[in-house]
């Protein structure tokens, strides 16, 4: 979500088809209601969601909002920052993995994580001949991604 000051309770727009709230409200239903029957346009007009600084009018008031402080904003973007530079900095070893079996027609092979260093922990695998996607998940941290 580009809104990290969304309010603590909200939960994402689409678990189970619907905007979910940890008080137990149902988001998707009240905000329907509000836009006449309507689900279009209503993710930035949720009061869970709604930007600071937005000229949007919020679709209903919700008596339980409780946005995060700028402090927990900050230290939520910072923490994202660190996990992508951490992501980002594995890629090109795994695109070269992934050069080297494609070349070699091989759909799977396993080698050391570049998150953790355990060695043949990370698996990764290449859809050869559809489409050249590759997945990569380690067996020791849990990380990974699908192109």
């Amino acid at each position: 979500m580009s809104d990290l000051n969304a309010c603590r309770h909200f939960k994402g727009m689409y678990p189970d088809d619907r905007p979910a709230c940890a008080k137990g409200r149902d988001v998707l239903a009240w905000a329907t209601r509000c836009n006449g029957g309507s689900t279009i346009g209503i993710g930035l007009r949720l009061p869970c969601t709604k930007q600071r600084g937005s000229t949007e009018k919020s679709l209903f008031d919700c008596p339980e909002l409780d946005r995060k402080t700028q402090e927990e904003v900050d230290q939520q973007r910072a923490a994202m920052s660190a996990h992508m530079d951490r992501f980002v900095s594995a890629l090109p070893k795994i695109n070269d993995m992934k050069a080297r079996m494609i070349a070699k027609g091989a759909r799977t092979a396993k080698t050391t994580c570049p998150w953790c260093g355990e060695k043949s922990a990370l698996r990764i695998s290449v859809a050869i001949g559809v489409n050249n996607h590759a997945r990569a998940q380690c067996e020791s941290c849990g990380e990974g991604f699908i192109e």
